[in-house]
């Protein structure tokens, strides 16, 4: 585990994961720029998964600006 304070992180990171049916909702991890989230991400999938966390795709919403996505 990356550390203790991002503990409830992984906790609900295995928890989706481990979801019996697909959850039709995403994961978002969100806090200011450089605090790790990539990293955090990266690390759990390559304890999970080893070599074959590559297989998974994360989104980066660096720079977005608006939150309402309507036309």
């Amino acid at each position: 585990m990356a550390d203790k304070s991002n503990k409830h992180v992984w906790e609900y990171l295995n928890y989706y994961l481990g979801l019996g049916h697909a959850p039709c909702f995403a994961v978002l991890l969100s806090g200011p720029w450089g605090v790790g989230k990539t990293y955090l991400l990266k690390k759990f999938l390559k304890e999970r998964f080893g070599n074959d966390a590559a297989k998974y795709v994360y989104v980066s919403l660096y720079g977005l600006a608006r939150r309402d996505f309507s036309p």
